[in-house]
């Protein structure tokens, strides 16, 4: 008994997968996972896709925060080291009665 071919309609033995023609697969199972292939996979790969981005979202906000960060503690280090000194130079310089410092 001869099978008919799917895609392009040719006649096949009944033992065989492929069309002796096309290429095509002969197994109608195979037609329905390719339609269900055809639905389900571009959906997942935008899930996957959007997944991806928003961990890239998280990345990009955690760097910038720890940037951030490190040069607040780095100024407030630098203040704590130049400013209390020069701080303390005018002060001592007040209480010697220099009043301009030219």
């Amino acid at each position: 008994m001869a099978v008919q071919c799917p895609n392009c309609g040719a006649s096949n033995l009944e033992d065989q997968r492929f069309c002796g023609k096309c290429g095509a697969a002969l197994d109608p199972s195979i037609e329905i996972m390719k339609s269900l292939l055809d639905v389900l996979l571009p959906s997942k790969i935008q899930q996957i896709i959007r997944e991806q981005y928003k961990d890239q979202k998280i990345l990009e906000l955690e760097t910038t925060q720890s940037i951030v960060t490190r040069l607040s503690d780095w100024s407030k280090l630098f203040a704590f080291v130049v400013g209390i000194p020069i701080a303390l130079v005018l002060v001592l310089l007040g209480f010697l009665g220099f009043r301009t410092y030219t």
